[in-house]
C-alpha cells in the first residue's frame, strides 16, 4: 500500500458519473481501472454510464454466467477495457498486476475493505492510485475513521472541475451476455429512471479550515486538505 498514491474528491452525488468519466479521460495511458461498487445494480449502472460516455468497460459481480464472468476477466487482463466495474464479493482474489487506478465509486463500509481494495493496484512495485468519491457527511466521517485506523494519508484529489459528457445510448447487450439471474428471480428488462445518488450536502467544518464543498468545485481550497 506504501506506493498508492491515496486521494479523495467531495462531488455532488448527481455529478460523481461525470467526475468518474472525467478521471478516467485525464488519467495517464495505458490505463486499467478497477471501480468499485456497492451492488450488483450500482456496478451495472456504472458500466453503462460509463459506455455513453465513451469508455470501455464491464461490469463484474455475483449475478453473471461463469463464461460471462470468464469473458469479462479475459478482457479485462488483456487491456481491451478500460475498466472493470466490481462488487467486493466479486473481486475477491482478483489478481492483476496492471491495475493503475482504484476508484471507490461508493466508500467502503469499513477500514479493511478499504485497505483490500486499493491493495488491488501498485503490485509488483508498480506505483498506483486509489480514488475515493464521497457525497455527504456520513461518508466524510467515514473516510476520516478508515484514514485514521489505517495509518493512511490521504488527500484531496488534484483535479478540481467535473468534466461534462455527451451522452451515446447504447444498444442493449445480445441475450447471451445478458445477466444471469439467480434462485428463480424474473429479468429485469430496463433500469428505473431518476437518481440513484443522493442531493448536495455540506460537511462540518474541520479544524484548519476545511469545510467539503460538493457540486461546482470553486477551485482548490488552501492548503491541501488531507485526512489522517
Amino acid at each position: 500500500v506504501e506506493t498508492v498514491k491515496q486521494y479523495y474528491w467531495g462531488v455532488d452525488g448527481r455529478d460523481k458519473p461525470d467526475a468518474l468519466a472525467t478521471i478516467l479521460k485525464h488519467a495517464p495511458k495505458p490505463l486499467l481501472a478497477l471501480i468499485f461498487c456497492r451492488t450488483k445494480f450500482g456496478a451495472d449502472r456504472v458500466e453503462r454510464i460509463l459506455g455513453e460516455r465513451g469508455f470501455k468497460a464491464m461490469a463484474l459481480h455475483g449475478n453473471l454466467t461463469q463464461a460471462r464472468r470468464d469473458h469479462v476477466m479475459a478482457q479485462f487482463r488483456s487491456g481491451a477495457i478500460d475498466a472493470l466495474v466490481a462488487t467486493d464479493i466479486a473481486a475477491r482474489g482478483l489478481d492483476v498486476p496492471d491495475v493503475t487506478h482504484v476508484i471507490n465509486y461508493d466508500p467502503p463500509n469499513e477500514p479493511l475493505t478499504y485497505v483490500h481494495r486499493i491493495g488491488r493496484t501498485a503490485r509488483a512495485g508498480k506505483e498506483g492510485e486509489a480514488i475515493s468519491f464521497v457525497s455527504n457527511v456520513a461518508e466524510i466521517k467515514q473516510l476520516r475513521m478508515t484514514a485514521r485506523m489505517a495509518n493512511a494519508e490521504i488527500e484531496q484529489y488534484p483535479i478540481t472541475k467535473v468534466d461534462r459528457f455527451p451522452h451515446h445510448a447504447l444498444a442493449p447487450r445480445p441475450a447471451m451476455e445478458q445477466t444471469h439471474i439467480q434462485h428463480g428471480g424474473r429479468p429485469q428488462h430496463g433500469r428505473p429512471h431518476g437518481r440513484m445518488e443522493g442531493g448536495p450536502m455540506h460537511g462540518p467544518s474541520r479544524p484548519g479550515g476545511f469545510r467539503p464543498r460538493f457540486g461546482q468545485n470553486r477551485g482548490p481550497p488552501r492548503g491541501r486538505p488531507r485526512f489522517r
